[in-house]
């Protein structure tokens, strides 16, 4: 999943989406579901990056919109077009940073030039990181990787943060997370573990899954790198060695964190999927949960007062969810008086919320107030001058 403007782009191994015919990646605007074009033509689409204006799709797939395209496309809006003859094998992860665009997987081969599962598109050619990520062998999953495979792109400013299965990177011996520079590579501090599914950033923060011995069981837990050295978030992914976290999104303060195998976050009941506060975790709710089958949280995207969940379920916070749900984000409207004015303010992150006041309780009365907000610091901002004796105010999603 992913946001473009204030569109939510979804995509995976479907047909149909919210009754629409649709091959493997659909448009939700808020309140309708389209195709793009005819969509993606292969086995499935596993990863979407916003670059340059225009949306860049990655998986195993041949063909998009009647377009030949080697598992890596981009759309325009209107149109399919390739990204000149795309990459040789599956992309799991994309990245966007300034005019170059990161494709990562088990790909060996961009264009025509060699790269050891990541390369970079700089418009009009692809070219490899110096040596790539390799691994000296290994089988995981009954598949084959003995050369290594990248899962997990993020950028913070313009480092590339790398995850995935490895054993070097650019020739330097670093196991499954790296730092790209734009000219080399390096180690990022020393991290234990699992193959990293998903990175996020937050500020001068990357965050990950890592894995820690705990007597005589490996524990998953959440690690955060401040770019000098890792500390780890309090609680364990669940309560078994199985947890996966699969998908990580970042809203202001917020970290929301999802995946599979984990009933709590911590102490904290959470089913499949919680929020960092900077300080503790909590649910969501009763969180997702299916009754047929485990469920798991694949994708996670957060556009302001929303966040989109996406994976395999079929309840979310106890009501029915076809494996697509929308958890409400709380972002408190705060007054403050100010004389004979009042200053209302909310969290930044509700940039697609909007201001109505009313003098009297009737639903038909209220309006958006003229004015637009103003940043300051991590609020938003809106002073008003009353009309009347009393006044009332709503923060409403656009």
């Amino acid at each position: 999943m992913t946001m473009w403007g204030n569109d939510l782009y979804v995509a995976g191994e479907f047909s149909r989406i919210g009754g629409v015919s649709a091959n493997k990646i659909a448009r939700w605007d808020g309140t309708n579901w389209t195709a793009l074009g005819s969509g993606v033509l292969g086995n499935y689409v596993r990863a979407l990056c916003v670059h340059q204006g225009q949306l860049c799709v990655g998986g195993l797939f041949t063909n998009a919109g009647g377009v030949l395209a080697s598992n890596v496309v981009r759309w325009n809006g209107r149109q399919w077009s390739p990204l000149s003859e795309g990459v040789n094998s599956t992309v799991f992860a994309l990245g966007s940073s300034g005019s170059r665009l990161y494709a990562g997987g088990h790909l060996t081969v961009a264009g025509t030039t060699s790269a050891n599962h990541i390369a970079q598109w700089d418009g009009s050619d692809w070219s490899a990181l110096s040596s790539g990520v390799t691994k000296q062998s290994g089988v995981s999953g009954g598949e084959s990787r003995e050369s290594g495979v990248v899962f997990a792109l993020a950028n913070r400013g313009s480092e590339l943060f790398v995850g995935g299965e490895f054993d070097f990177a650019g020739g330097i011996g670093i196991t499954n997370l790296a730092r790209w520079d734009g000219a080399a590579w390096s180690r990022v501090a020393e991290v234990s573990g699992q193959e990293p599914h998903t990175l996020a950033v937050q500020g001068d923060y990357l965050f990950a899954a890592t894995s820690a011995q705990l007597l005589d069981t490996r524990v998953t837990r959440i690690g955060r790198w401040n770019g000098n050295d890792w500390s780890l978030l309090q609680g364990q992914v669940g309560e078994y060695q199985d947890a996966i976290v699969a998908g990580m999104a970042v809203n202001g303060t917020d970290l929301f964190v999802a995946g599979y195998d984990f009933a709590r976050m911590g102490e904290v009941p959470a089913s499949a999927i919680a929020r960092w506060d900077g300080t503790a975790w909590s649910g969501l709710g009763s969180g997702v949960s299916d009754s047929q089958r485990p469920c798991c949280v694949l994708a996670l995207a957060a556009h302001g007062h929303e966040l989109f969940v996406g994976g395999f379920f079929n309840q979310a916070g106890g009501q029915p969810a076809n494996n697509l749900a929308r958890w409400r984000i709380p972002h408190p409207l705060n007054i403050q008086r100010q004389g004979s004015a009042a200053q209302l303010s909310w969290p930044a992150t509700g940039s697609n919320l909007v201001l109505e006041s009313t003098l009297v309780l009737v639903p038909t009365n209220w309006k958006p107030l003229p004015e637009g907000a103003t940043p300051a610091g991590d609020q938003l901002v809106i002073t008003q001058h009353n009309a009347g004796d009393s006044q009332f105010f709503r923060l409403r999603g656009r």
